[in-house]
């Protein structure tokens, strides 16, 4: 009796530990989603900015760039996926060009 005890003590730990990461696994599952939606909504607008029928690396690139949420990739996305007309796009647009337009 006592050995069926431990046993089943045991049992409901292991069923404790499996709902708990089975938990884990949906929240950062549903983390995962509206991280990828916060980047997907924002590259989108670049692409129909550029007449584009589908994302490509450049739009999120230039996602990640020029939003404030995403300061913490900035350094692990390749800079040389923006390019000189995406830069020049952005400036037209009204986006810093790096020179002071001031007369004063």
């Amino acid at each position: 009796m006592k050995n069926n005890s431990h046993q089943s003590r045991a049992n409901a730990a292991a069923a404790a530990q499996s709902d708990h990461l089975l938990e884990q696994q949906q929240q950062f599952s549903m983390t995962f989603e509206v991280f990828i939606m916060e980047l997907t909504v924002p590259s989108w607008f670049h692409a129909e900015d550029k007449k584009h029928r589908t994302l490509q690396k450049n739009n999120i690139s230039n996602a990640i760039r020029l939003s404030g949420i995403f300061h913490f990739i900035c350094d692990i996305v390749p800079r040389d996926e923006i390019n000189e007309e995406d830069m020049a796009h952005k400036t037209a647009r009204g986006g810093s060009s790096g020179q002071d337009n001031t007369d004063g």
